[in-house]
């Protein structure tokens, strides 16, 4: 299922199609237009996107439950470790996204098996932080 967004760079908007792959994943089809976008811009997307596949490639065990970045944003805070119970609604880590501090948090009840992010860490909407199972 592909979604349409608009995204403005120094204030023109460009049309970006996203397609959900259903494994976590997220593959953007961008406008050509945007290809023309300033350096800066350009430069700062492919690094974290790089980092992105080798995290969300990781096979989710089956009946697991992954927490993902809501937005783009950097990780200021782990507080969850593996193997710590949680419950519904704990807070796992806190984002960092536009000046403001997001407590990101446990959506069912279960034991950490994967924390796949560290304090500093930059991540993209749809990054799989953590796993619990």
């Amino acid at each position: 299922m592909a979604r349409k967004f608009r995204v403005v760079v120094n204030g023109k908007s460009y049309e970006v199609e996203v397609e959900d792959l259903g494994t976590g994943a997220a593959t953007a089809a961008p406008a050509p237009a945007p290809v023309a976008a300033p350096a800066p811009v350009a430069a700062a997307a492919p690094a974290p996107v790089a980092a992105a596949p080798a995290a969300a490639s990781a096979p989710v065990p089956a009946g697991a439950e992954v927490v993902a970045a809501p937005m783009p944003g950097k990780i200021l805070k782990v507080v969850t470790s593996v193997g710590a119970t949680v419950n519904n609604g704990d807070v796992l880590l806190i984002l960092e996204a536009m000046k403001m501090e997001n407590e990101i948090m446990a959506s069912v009840t279960g034991t950490v098996k994967e924390v796949r992010t560290k304090e500093g860490d930059s991540v993209n909407t749809g990054d799989v932080l953590v796993v619990i199972g």
